[in-house]
């Protein structure tokens, strides 16, 4: 493989309307069988039902990754590639500072899913962070100690795989500008090539 091709998509899969998640769900899966993107981070692939829309949907997609929960991929997270994965892991997060965190990210236990391609030096990161529902990313915000707490587990994660490239994608709730933007991007081996 010259060149290296990955998409990172939140499949918005909190609608309770299965038939208009069905008809998304295979349209998400068209877009990418038609295209030349390598891997496909997905995020809120809550249920199994969800997988297997996307499963039956992503032909040109032979390997597929993610922890096993009791009701799908754990944190909703999900890794489709043209190429084999390897040394799938998943890291959750600690919820500490929200305790009455909604009931659906207490089931679906968000957290960082890391996976290797076979013959490449690079480690792969799909995560989805805590939603701000309010927009508030100062440092007085309700949701601010827990999204500085995921960053921290993301970069330790990071740290402890410092011989190999990494290449983060995910839902990151994160207003760029803000404090916590700067903070996500702040390791070394991090930049971010949509910066400007």
């Amino acid at each position: 493989v010259s060149k290296l091709t990955i998409a990172s998509f939140n499949t918005f899969g909190v609608s309770l309307n299965f038939y208009n998640l069905t008809l998304r769900y295979k349209a998400i899966a068209n877009y990418f069988n038609a295209s030349d993107v390598d891997v496909i981070h997905f995020q809120e692939v809550f249920t199994y039902f969800h997988l297997a829309l996307l499963q039956n949907s992503l032909k040109n997609y032979l390997y597929c990754q993610y922890k096993k929960s009791y009701m799908g991929p754990k944190g909703g997270l999900v890794m489709f590639s043209r190429h084999v994965l390897t040394d799938m892991r998943f890291f959750s997060f600690p919820k500490k500072f929200i305790p009455l965190q909604s009931k659906l990210e207490l089931l679906t236990q968000k957290g960082i899913l890391t996976s290797r391609l076979r013959n490449f030096d690079i480690l792969l990161i799909n995560t989805h962070l805590t939603a701000v529902i309010n927009h508030d990313w100062s440092n007085t915000s309700r949701y601010y100690q827990e999204l500085v707490s995921e960053i921290n587990e993301l970069h330790g994660v990071i740290k402890n795989n410092t011989k190999d490239a990494v290449i983060i994608s995910g839902d990151f709730n994160i207003a760029k500008g803000s404090f916590l933007y700067k903070k996500l991007i702040n390791l070394e081996q991090l930049f971010d090539p949509f910066k400007k």
